[in-house]
């Protein structure tokens, strides 16, 4: 026992057991990964439609297309 007290005397900061600032700081991480992830997915968004633009050229209309006749074989 008094080998356990001289361990718990030793410990400095709060413990596992200690919830007094954890419940804010868990809040606090949970809002800046899903912040974060949202950016992610934003930036991989226009990373796409940039890909999209550069791979598709020129977009066809149906005036410029009109001419054109489809065989379904």
């Amino acid at each position: 026992m008094r080998n356990k007290r001289e361990l718990n005397a030793s410990l400095k900061g709060s413990t596992l057991g200690d919830a007094d600032g954890d419940a804010e700081d868990t809040l606090k991480w949970i809002r800046k990964s899903k912040k974060k992830e949202k950016e992610l997915a934003k930036k991989r968004l226009e990373e796409l439609e940039s890909m999209d633009k550069v791979f598709q050229g020129d977009e066809y209309t149906e005036r410029a297309l009109g001419c054109f006749n489809v065989l379904h074989i």
